[in-house]
């Protein structure tokens, strides 16, 4: 149903009588409804921005709160925490050891430079191995030829090394015609060297050690071994090798001449008796089965026999025995019939 019209708009009145303005929303002639659409556009332009302002003004405050919260909290923390003998003795100390300059005006750079040498020279000096201050991480125990026994005493007595053997197998024999086997054998070296990340990730090949071993990347000798035979097996025992990951790394081997492996001494000690075990237990199953062939195979042959020879055989058995019964006796002289013991035989 459609609505019905009337030339009327509503009119909104100051008051009931017709004693104030009047506003209507559309004249008779319809030349003020624009005025009026702007006019209301604009107030509600203007009531969208005061309640943007007033919520931007809304958090702006909680922001204020919460910050003077947390300076509250924190001053109150340092207030606690206030010590005047423990800040006089930080100050105190600052002001003796040379941090702060004596002089209140600097004249040149190179003032700043002197007083910067002298203040690290002075306050962070290397660790001295022998005044019985062990220094860690810089110091730490001894072993092969890393730390301080002097300070830290050493790893076998804090009981973190490890016996490790190292199996060289090495053979230097090459072409004829090319390089000398013996020149191969003077440029190959080993050296006994931490675990390194040689990984993907390792873009700047820093050579990261994995293990977190004391004296960092270094090798265990100091200087590269060589070797004094063209072909054959070495084997070193290291009694104080610390925990870690650890690597044979040679140098100079262009064809790949030399192999190792290090292996803990107790899963060697642990293997060479399972091998002990094992051979042992190989020679006990052969000699069973010798045994057990030769019972068989006697078996056989006398399974191959008559009966006639059968009893034969015992009858010389017998006999064997009564002689050595006989002479047994006349050997001890308890026996002095003459009468003779014939065992007739067929």
């Amino acid at each position: 149903m459609a609505d019905e019209y009337t030339d009327e708009a509503p009119k909104d009145h100051e008051d009931d009588n017709d004693n104030g303005p009047r506003f209507d929303a559309a004249e008779e002639d319809g030349d003020d409804a624009p005025v009026n659409s702007k006019f209301a556009k604009k107030v509600v332009n203007e009531l969208y921005e005061r309640y943007n302002t007033l919520r931007e003004r809304k958090s702006a405050y909680i922001d204020l709160v919460i910050f003077l919260v947390y300076v509250s909290f924190n001053l109150s923390i340092l207030y606690l925490q206030r010590d005047a003998t423990a800040a006089y003795s930080v100050v105190s100390t600052i002001t003796r050891s040379g941090l702060i300059p004596e002089d209140q005006e600097v004249s040149d750079i190179q003032y700043i430079l002197d007083w910067m040498q002298g203040t690290l020279e002075n306050i962070w000096t290397d660790p001295v191995c022998g005044d019985d201050k062990c220094e860690e991480p810089f110091e730490f125990a001894f072993y092969g030829r890393f730390g301080c026994k002097a300070d830290c005493g050493t790893y076998l007595d804090l009981q973190d090394v490890t016996s490790v053997q190292i199996d060289l197998y090495f053979d230097f024999h090459h072409a004829s015609g090319s390089t000398p086997a013996t020149t191969l054998m003077q440029d190959a070296k080993w050296n006994l060297c931490p675990t390194e990340d040689s990984s993907f990730f390792d873009v700047y090949n820093i050579g990261r050690n994995t293990s977190d071993i004391k004296h960092g990347s270094a090798c265990y000798y100091e200087e590269y071994q060589g070797f004094d035979m063209l072909e054959g097996h070495t084997k070193i025992v290291i009694d104080d090798v610390p925990d870690g990951e650890w690597q044979i790394v040679a140098k100079n081997d262009l064809f790949r001449k030399v192999k190792g492996a290090v292996r803990t001494w107790a899963q060697v000690d642990a293997l060479s008796t399972h091998l002990k075990i094992y051979h042992l237990s190989e020679a006990v199953a052969a000699y069973e089965l010798g045994r057990e062939w030769y019972i068989l195979n006697a078996t056989l042959q006398e399974m191959k026999k008559d009966d006639l020879t059968v009893i034969q055989e015992s009858l010389w058995e017998i006999k064997a025995d009564a002689d050595a019964a006989i002479l047994l006796t006349n050997l001890t002289g308890g026996y002095n019939s003459t009468e003779e013991v014939n065992i007739a035989t067929n």
